[in-house]
């Protein structure tokens, strides 16, 4: 009994050897393969080998600079969305409240950043809820380009009345969700009194200081100033209402729908 188990156990290794054997045999050649296919599914030493080649390392070194980049931008973008920015006017319609001094020196107009000009803080986190009030200094979308941003001064609230300042001025009286827009200088801006009022739903940001140049760093007033004849709006009050619990809670599961 015993030799009879000793013999089927000799047996079982010799095929067990020969199994081995024939796997090993069938195998390729080294010459016949690559040494990178080698390395990456043959050799057991071959996460050593890649560790050290120069391409291996070349690839890792971009992929972390991707990563680093991807990331980096994801979080600024979270926060000029959502806290703010800071941003240059152009042109001049906004005097003599901002560009009130142009032009500057010669040597700051050719800067690849336009420091002859004003720049101020835009506040995304105040226009996130639409809770705008006259004299407010907003940024928004340009009704008849989308591509262009404009900052212009509010007038007047949806269910104001307010009479243009044209030639032949008219009064409009403004629709819920809307507002009447205007710029400081009256005689070089296109605002409400050329497309009438714009939605709300362009404004995305206020501007609330002036951060340079440092000499006139400063916050921006608050309500319309007196050189706009503020007398032109006829308040009467807004029409739309807080939004409701339920209200929120479908704006904030919009963002997570397909």
């Amino acid at each position: 009994m015993e030799r009879s188990i000793f013999r089927t156990v000799q047996t079982m290794k010799k095929l067990i050897n020969r199994k081995v054997d024939n796997m090993a045999s069938g195998l390729p050649s080294p010459s016949k393969l690559s040494t990178r296919w080698l390395e990456l599914f043959i050799l057991p030493e071959s996460g050593k080998l890649l560790k050290d080649d120069p391409t291996v390392r070349l690839l890792r070194v971009l992929g972390r600079m991707v990563r680093s980049s991807v990331l980096t931008f994801c979080v600024f973008n979270s926060i000029i969305t959502v806290v703010g920015y800071p941003a240059c006017i152009y042109g001049k319609s906004m005097q003599p409240e901002l560009n009130c001094s142009l032009p500057r020196s010669s040597s700051l107009r050719s800067s690849l950043v336009r420091l002859d000009l004003d720049w101020v803080w835009v506040s995304c986190w105040r226009a996130r809820s639409f809770s705008f009030s006259r004299g407010d200094i907003v940024v928004f979308v340009s009704p008849k380009e989308p591509y262009d941003f404009l900052i212009k001064r509010v007038i007047g609230l949806e269910g104001d009345t307010v009479t243009s300042h044209d030639h032949s001025p008219i009064r409009v009286k403004i629709p819920q969700g809307h507002c009447w827009v205007e710029g400081d200088n009256w005689s070089n801006s296109v605002d409400s009194n050329k497309y009438g009022p714009i939605p709300q739903g362009l404004i995305f940001g206020v501007a609330t200081h002036v951060i340079w140049p440092a000499e006139k760093w400063r916050r921006l007033s608050d309500g319309i100033p007196s050189r706009l004849e503020p007398e032109r709006v006829e308040e009467g009050g807004q029409l739309s209402r807080p939004r409701r619990l339920l209200q929120k809670l479908k704006i904030f599961f919009y963002f997570f729908s397909d």
